[in-house]
């Protein structure tokens, strides 16, 4: 019985561990304005929703699928982006501009 309850235990634990670093590696992605620039942090906006990308060397800039560069987002453009939520900021792996 005592290993029953142990085992049962350390398949909950593994499933919790399981899903916490699965929600945290999940890609998000946002369609919106862009409503601010600040370095190498963007704020795009949709509706009430504001969400700020920090851009990383990694980060893959597109302008209708040609490339481009982090100096070619300007606010008010319409974009599309994916990002990653990562220790407590939004870190972004994409953005397209779609509209200028």
């Amino acid at each position: 019985m005592k290993r029953s309850i142990a085992a049962i235990a350390v398949l909950a634990m593994i499933i919790a561990f399981g899903i916490s670093a699965d929600a945290s590696d999940r890609t998000r992605q946002i369609t919106g304005k862009v409503s601010s620039i600040d370095g190498n942090a963007v704020t795009v906006t949709k509706k009430n929703m504001e969400v700020t990308l920090n851009m990383g060397e990694k980060t893959k800039v597109s302008e209708c699928n040609a490339g481009a560069s982090m100096g070619n987002i300007k606010v008010g453009d319409k974009v599309t982006a994916s990002y990653k939520e990562k220790d407590d900021s939004n870190a972004a792996t994409s953005i397209i501009v779609t509209k200028k």
